[in-house]
């Protein structure tokens, strides 16, 4: 008696294809092998602006800018105070490559982003940025 050849399931997310082969040649047991592929990996964005180091008048909104990332359909900003961004002042999921903030105070801020696809797939962070809030004399 001939056997049929082994199935092979493939599932289809976005970035990733995860897949099992069900192979029924030995004694009717079936075996499976689940693989998960990334498609498309995510490089992490390119920042624009505000250059590193740079003071800005407290009281102005700040506009933090990047470089698309192919593949990419949403982007992970954070804002701290910290450099290890341990307590963050803003986190937020945008799709678009630039942010205005609100009002902030006197200090320095670091900044960096993340692109995502779906809600599986993550670049590594940007490099982090920061830059000085400075009241007016």
């Amino acid at each position: 008696m001939i056997k049929p050849p082994p199935v092979l399931l493939i599932l289809v997310m976005t970035g990733f294809v995860a897949w099992a082969c069900l192979d029924d040649r030995e004694g009717g047991a079936l075996g499976q092998l689940p693989v998960e592929v990334t498609l498309i990996k995510l490089e992490p964005p390119s920042l624009i602006g505000p250059n590193d180091g740079r003071f800005i008048w407290s009281g102005n909104s700040v506009v933090m800018r990047w470089r698309p990332v192919m593949g990419a359909d949403s982007y992970q900003l954070d804002l701290s105070n910290d450099p290890t961004f341990s307590a963050l002042k803003v986190s937020a999921l945008l799709d678009s490559t630039s942010v205005r903030s609100g009002p902030l105070t006197a200090g320095t801020y670091y900044w960096r982003v993340q692109a995502r696809m779906g809600l599986q797939a993550k670049s590594p962070w940007s490099d982090r940025r920061h830059f000085w809030l400075k009241e007016r004399d």
